[in-house]
C-alpha cells in the first residue's frame, strides 16, 4: 500500500479528502497508528490465550502429580 502511495502520492490525498482529512500524509499517519493499535490488540489477545492455556496445563499437571502421590502413599 505504501509503495502505491509512493509512486502515486495524489492517490493518498484523494482518499484522505474522502475521510475529511486535508493532507495525504496525515491520512497515512492515522492509518499507521490505527494499524499499530490493531496489531497490539491482536498480540494482547494471543498472550492472554497463551496464559489461559498455560494455567490449564499447570493445573492438569498438578492434579496428575497429586493423584500419583496419593497412589504412591497408599502403596507404602
Amino acid at each position: 500500500m505504501i509503495i502505491i502511495f509512493a509512486f502515486v502520492p495524489e492517490l493518498s490525498s484523494c482518499i484522505a479528502r474522502l475521510f475529511g482529512i486535508s493532507r495525504g500524509l496525515d491520512f497515512l499517519v492515522i492509518v499507521a497508528i490505527l494499524l499499530m493499535f490493531y496489531l497490539i490488540f491482536k498480540l494482547y489477545m494471543k498472550i492472554d490465550k497463551l496464559q489461559k492455556d498455560m494455567t490449564k496445563i499447570v493445573r492438569e499437571i498438578a492434579l496428575n502429580n497429586e493423584i500419583i502421590d496419593k497412589h504412591n502413599d497408599e502403596e507404602d
